[in-house]
């Protein structure tokens, strides 16, 4: 998993609307936004006064679409994906600059 570096790795500085979904919605919503058909596991949008993230719920995915596995989103996990949509709050650009890779118990 993509993991911010420090300088977007912080408590946000404005306030963040947290939706939990389920991994389906998550997809649909997501591809919405942003006009794209990539596999996520959550997404966040910006505003001047506010963000918005979406999480998808914990739980088990049996092979969904375009995975030829099963997918587990732990509590582990879905924390790791919160700070990465919330740095991406906090300015992280979608090219991932600086980014860590990760791995996070539960991920699989």
């Amino acid at each position: 998993m993509l993991m911010p570096p420090p300088d977007y790795d912080y408590p946000p500085v404005i306030p963040v609307i947290e939706h939990v979904l389920s991994w389906e919605e998550i997809q649909r919503r997501c591809n919405i936004v942003f006009g794209t058909q990539q596999l996520r596991r959550g997404c966040s949008l910006r505003w001047p006064d506010r963000c918005e993230i979406w999480l998808s719920q914990v739980g088990f995915v049996p092979k969904p679409v375009g995975i030829n596995r099963d997918l587990r989103i732990t509590e582990k996990v879905q924390a790791a994906v919160r700070r990465h949509e919330i740095a991406h709050c906090n300015g992280w650009p979608s090219d991932h600059p600086g980014a860590i890779n990760k791995h996070v118990d539960g991920e699989r």
